[in-house]
């Protein structure tokens, strides 16, 4: 019984999500110019997912900023989602 239990045990460390994360420090773009920053989450259980972006000028002053709910199939297009749709915002103006 004690074998099992201890093979029981690896079988579920292997599961537990490996959670990490580093420190991100936003940088001033060059006077003149804009920076817009976007981001995706995609949730492999269910397909939601969401994008979200901020645009802000060389005193950091902010812009504009959006956040979108969708449904995705993969982190890979929810990522290219949230840049084309400030591409999209651009067409618009």
């Amino acid at each position: 019984m004690e074998y099992q239990w201890n093979q029981l045990c690896k079988v579920v460390e292997k599961l537990r999500s490996k959670v990490t994360s580093s420190l991100v420090i936003w940088s001033r773009p060059q006077a003149g110019m804009i920076k817009i920053n976007t981001d995706g989450r995609f949730m492999e259980q269910n397909g939601k997912a969401g994008i979200g972006g901020v645009a802000r000028d060389g005193d950091g002053n902010m812009i504009f900023a959006y956040a979108v709910p969708l449904k995705c199939q993969n982190h890979h297009v929810v990522e290219a989602l949230a840049a084309k749709y400030v591409g999209s915002m651009d067409q618009e103006r």
